[in-house]
């Protein structure tokens, strides 16, 4: 247990620092420059992150979860799905935003340099080595901070803040990937039975997951775009960037918890059922008590001081999203729990009627309440996505034991 918590401490640190990056980037876009750079900016997020997220394939977390696995073909994998990734971003930009086509392409490269150095973690995470990567993880998100700050400070220019940052973020990835795998033997992650097909058809669905997750979670952005301004889509993306921490929050506990939950899962069904349930579901939901009274107590107080004050007539915004917290925690738990009991085939399926019902949801409640109903929307996606894992879930679960009961 001791150990358990020490290396929370440090993936929770490494994690938390590298969400408050992006909100420190929130913070000075709107300081510093304009409320439709802060607006292009929070676009370009929304329309890259579930592209980089269905060529990342969750695949820190497989990694880590499973064992028939191998370093040179993963890592060549990785390789063709950075390529293609690239690619995609610049036709999509090409097509629908060639007036943001620099900015996404800058967004796309950065959050693909992340999801590397995730990669180059998972292997000595996946033998429980997470103090010296989760180190790591927080020099460089202070060194892109820092970089960051002062750039955007001195030229006032998106688009040079952000290719300055980049810039950073590759060496520092070559200094990952060197220390992080030196920890590590790779001759023993060979696999000679593991072809590239399986590895596309293992990881595929987990991609289509996460980018249908990201997109659905993405729409009410993308819909203010539509109907309302880019400005809006800023407004609203700073003020629920607040449940993004929550969310990195999540992956961080989920991260440093799965090889231990896996051992759960492999000793004792009934248990595992137990504590994803039960124990989880009631501490996520004393969590988003506490953040909603908060939120009543000092929303507007918080907004006025972390952007400007014009932002403190959206606590309500803060108050919705902190309402919602049960449901963000509960749908990442849920998620970790499909994986290990392999439980992913129909997944994507339930994502995409989630997806459908929000989106006509959406389109009703933005047109008629504009950033309110953008916030609503999302409340309603994630309940909607959340309630689904559980039944799935369980009904997995049942499933299973009835089979196991038969031999």
């Amino acid at each position: 247990m001791k150990r358990i918590i020490g290396n929370f401490s440090y993936v929770f640190l490494a994690n938390i620092t590298n969400a408050l990056s992006k909100f420190i980037y929130l913070i000075v876009i709107t300081k510093f420059l304009t409320m439709k750079e802060l607006g292009a900016y929070t676009l370009a997020l929304a329309i890259t992150a579930p592209i980089a997220l269905f060529f990342n394939m969750k695949m820190r977390s497989y990694i880590i979860s499973n064992d028939f696995i191998d370093y040179k073909k993963y890592s060549n994998f990785r390789k063709i799905a950075n390529f293609i990734s690239i690619i995609i971003v610049i036709i999509v930009s090409c097509l629908f935003y060639i007036d943001i086509i620099w900015i996404m392409i800058l967004v796309a490269i950065s959050k693909l340099i992340e999801i590397n150095s995730e990669f180059y973690q998972a292997w000595p995470n996946k033998e429980k080595k997470f103090q010296l990567p989760s180190k790591l993880m927080i020099v460089r998100t202070l060194i892109n901070i820092i970089t960051f700050t002062f750039v955007a400070l001195f030229t006032k220019d998106l688009i040079v803040t952000l290719f300055i940052n980049i810039l950073g973020q590759l060496i520092m990835l070559f200094i990952e990937k060197k220390i992080n795998l030196n920890l590590i033997n790779l001759d023993i992650y060979k696999n000679e039975k593991l072809n590239y097909n399986l590895i596309l058809l293992t990881l595929v669905p987990l991609g289509i997951v996460q980018a249908l997750m990201s997109f659905s979670t993405s729409l009410p952005k993308f819909l203010l775009d539509s109907i309302s301004n880019i400005e809006s889509v800023g407004i609203y993306s700073a003020v629920t960037y607040f449940m993004t921490i929550i969310s990195l929050f999540m992956a961080s506990l989920n991260q440093t918890l799965l090889p231990y939950i896996k051992k759960v899962y492999k000793e004792n069904v009934f248990k595992f059922i137990k504590v994803i349930n039960i124990y989880c579901n009631l501490f996520f939901l004393v969590l988003s008590l506490i953040f909603l009274v908060l939120t009543f107590l000092f929303g507007d107080k918080l907004l006025s001081l972390i952007y400007t004050n014009n932002f403190a007539e959206y606590n309500y915004i803060l108050s919705i999203c902190a309402a919602s917290v049960f449901f963000n925690m509960a749908g990442w738990m849920y998620d970790s729990a499909l994986l290990l009991s392999n439980a992913i085939k129909y997944q994507p399926l339930f994502l995409v009627i989630s997806m459908l019902i929000t989106l006509g949801v959406g389109v009703i409640l933005i047109l008629e309440f504009n950033i309110l109903g953008a916030t609503i929307t999302l409340v309603i996606f994630q309940f909607l996505n959340t309630l689904s894992k559980a039944i799935y879930f369980n009904l997995t679960i049942v499933k299973t034991r009835k089979v196991g009961r038969k031999y």
